[in-house]
């Protein structure tokens, strides 16, 4: 039997390794554990594997790291009671993350680096690579200054995870490690090592690869390739449908018909949108449902079918009202490129000033978790409105929302874009 069973940090550290993929609800199992443990060791472990959701959850906010923080402190506190030195490295080396996410680089890699090296003097690689593969998860995508450090420690785990011959793991710290040359713009390096992290992910038959795919997709976007995005869109969901694993398949519908209306297929456009929409609706999932409806209406009004996507949009709201102020300045914009498309002007302009008017509003709400995505919005609808206006010959007005856009430092505007702003003008 594997002397790691006798081991209970072992054990969290092992579990905390793949916590970054746990889906967001099962944090109710996790406090379960937590409330229910009955003596220090198992209570200890509990707040452990509650630090590292909060550590290395998707999409992660400044808060997380604090309440990580909370845990960790009183998993300090209890294993003071019951010294072990196994439970004490747990909590350096996630204390060492801590301080790192929260930008005490020189603080936190000396508390990681300290867990490191006693996994390695103890011969624990599994766990040395781990913490190494931590190390560099904790340190922000957009932090710069570090980014080599964040490259490099990824590259330590993979070594080691090679060397003991998992596979699994090697695929998963390629795969950061593609990231992490997306991040620095090289981009063919990138997509060479996602191939080599789907061949692993085939070989293995593992459920990852559709993240992996969708990974190599958007690098091809970053490289401004709509072909060789097209292609790997379509063999991700054809590999989604030959699985059945359909746990995303609105979400993938949906990126399938972007590249497909991008590359002007709007039929085929259409025909996958339409799929992402219904599943939205089944599984009253409505968050995206009017981004997604907007590519509907676009489809059918690049098909010059204006009358049926006026139609089928009336039909929708009605099944499914806007839920919040975003979603009513996607409707406007809807309703705006129905009337213009129609040629009713007046309509179109109105419905596209309430559209920016309601848009300015969410500038300030709560509505954005990340700033990139605010950004890309902000693109998105002053580009609508100033393309409106190029269309009607009012080119004055036009160069208004244009200017806004152009004004924006110029790695937040994707090539595509800046290149269909400067014709239009």
């Amino acid at each position: 039997m594997s002397r790691y069973l006798f081991l209970p940090a072992i054990l969290v550290l092992s579990a905390c390794s793949l916590l970054a993929q746990i889906d967001p609800t099962q944090t109710d199992e996790l406090f379960r554990k937590y409330h229910n443990s009955k003596d220090d060791t198992s209570k200890i472990a509990a707040c452990l594997e509650l630090s590292c959701f909060y550590l290395f959850k998707g999409n992660r906010l400044e808060s997380d790291a604090d309440s990580a923080l909370i845990f960790l402190k009183q998993a300090q506190q209890l294993e003071s009671r019951t010294p072990d030195k196994m439970m004490n490295n747990a909590v350096t080396s996630l204390l060492g993350n801590y301080y790192v996410i929260k930008g005490q680089w020189t603080r936190g890699s000396t508390l990681s680096k300290k867990a490191i090296d006693f996994y390695h003097s103890n011969k624990n690689y599994f766990q040395e690579a781990n913490s190494w593969n931590q190390l560099g998860n904790s340190i922000a995508d957009t932090n710069t200054f570090y980014s080599q450090q964040k490259l490099q420690s990824i590259d330590n785990a993979r070594q080691l995870f090679a060397q003991l011959g998992i596979p699994l793991k090697v695929a998963e710290t390629l795969q950061s490690i593609a990231l992490c040359n997306v991040r620095q713009k090289r981009f063919d390096t990138a997509e060479n090592i996602m191939r080599q992290v789907i061949k692993v992910y085939k070989q293995l038959d593992n459920e990852k690869i559709l993240d992996a795919y969708n990974t190599l997709a958007e690098i091809s976007e970053y490289q401004s390739d709509q072909h060789k995005q097209l292609k790997y869109r379509l063999e991700l969901v054809q590999q989604m449908e030959a699985t059945a694993d359909t746990a995303k398949a609105a979400f993938y519908y949906a990126k399938l018909a972007l590249i497909y209306a991008h590359v002007s297929m709007y039929s085929e456009s259409l025909i996958t949108i339409l799929k992402a929409l219904d599943i939205l609706k089944r599984s009253k999932q409505f968050d995206d449902f009017y981004g997604d409806l907007s590519l509907a209406i676009f489809d059918y009004i690049e098909l010059g079918k204006q009358e049926v996507a006026l139609e089928y949009l009336h039909k929708t709201i009605k099944e499914v009202p806007p839920l919040d102020l975003a979603h009513t300045v996607d409707l406007n914009e809807m309703f705006g490129n129905c009337y213009a498309a129609m040629k009713q002007y007046a309509k179109a302009e109105q419905y596209y000033l309430d559209m920016m008017k309601l848009f300015s509003t969410t500038q300030n709400s709560n509505l954005y978790s990340t700033q990139e995505q605010k950004i890309i919005d902000f693109i998105h609808y002053n580009q609508v409105i100033g393309n409106f206006y190029v269309k009607t010959g009012q080119h004055k007005k036009a160069g208004f929302y244009y200017q806004k856009i152009l004004k924006l430092p110029s790695v937040n505007i994707r090539p595509i874009t800046l290149s269909k702003v400067h014709l239009m003008q």
